[in-house]
């Protein structure tokens, strides 16, 4: 997958995991591609936003071990 169009589309939405960047799987809320570079706005397990540049084969690495779920948005009436 050589469309880092195509890729930034397909991580947003996606929880993944970068070794290297974050310890613990992160949820990409938005992918900008620049060149062969993704810059990623990611949420961390403990709810911050990061933003990263990741490069394109490293993001699609990502994404092919993460699998096809998406991550799922809470009812906000189950967090009491």
């Amino acid at each position: 997958m050589s469309d880092t169009h195509e890729l930034a589309r397909l991580a947003t939405g996606k929880l993944v995991t970068l070794p290297g960047f974050f310890a613990a799987p992160v949820t990409i809320d938005a992918a900008e591609p620049v060149d062969d570079v993704v810059y990623l706005r990611v949420r961390t397990a403990t709810g911050s936003l990061e933003e990263v540049p990741v490069p394109a084969d490293l993001l699609e690495q990502a994404l092919a071990s993460a699998g096809t779920g998406a991550a799922r948005q809470v009812d906000p009436r189950e967090l009491f």
